[in-house]
């Protein structure tokens, strides 16, 4: 009785580790790095209807020790910060900052950090010089993405209008 309960026991153990050895083959260290091109799209999105699109891509290894990819594309802009006649800079663009993390047959594992500070449009035609407002959406997470496919990963609705705020990143291996 026990050995029939031991060999079932080191059955399921085996396919276990099968399984777990298909979705993610190991990696010898001799083996050359893995590199992917990461596409990212940046929208500003309103009842639906795509307003803005800003692209950025980077490339990331998944080389040991290699480091972080990141982007940064943004203004330093001063503007009035009040009526008092005082001034203020403010950093209006995006940044993004992503590292790698894992990889299975179609899938890419990645940290990913995105700042995106834009000034909100001022509607109120009648004041003749309103103090400006900055919008800012800062996400970071660990994301799962299927390789070659758009995948939106960040969403935020804006607090002082129906716009929304997605990133999509598209990760596409470039060597085998």
């Amino acid at each position: 009785m026990f050995q029939k309960v031991l060999a079932g026991t080191l059955a399921l153990i085996t396919f276990g580790c099968l399984l777990s050895a298909q979705d993610a083959p190991p990696k010898p260290d001799d083996q050359p790095p893995r590199y992917y091109r990461l596409d990212f799209s940046v929208k500003d999105i309103q009842e639906g209807k795509v307003l803005d699109v800003r692209n950025y891509f980077v490339y990331l290894s998944d080389r040991k020790g290699s480091r972080p990819c990141s982007v940064r594309a943004d203004s330093k802009v001063t503007m009035p910060a009040g009526k008092s006649g005082d001034y203020r800079e403010f950093s209006l663009g995006t940044g993004i900052d992503c590292g790698y993390e894992s990889e299975t047959r179609d899938t890419l594992g990645l940290n990913v950090q995105v700042n995106v500070n834009t000034l909100v449009p001022y509607e109120d035609k009648s004041e003749p010089n309103p103090v400006p407002i900055v919008r800012s959406n800062r996400w970071n997470s660990d994301v799962l993405v299927t390789l070659r496919k758009p995948t939106t990963i960040f969403s935020s609705d804006d607090i002082a209008s129906k716009r929304k705020v997605q990133v999509e990143l598209t990760a596409t291996p470039l060597n085998p």
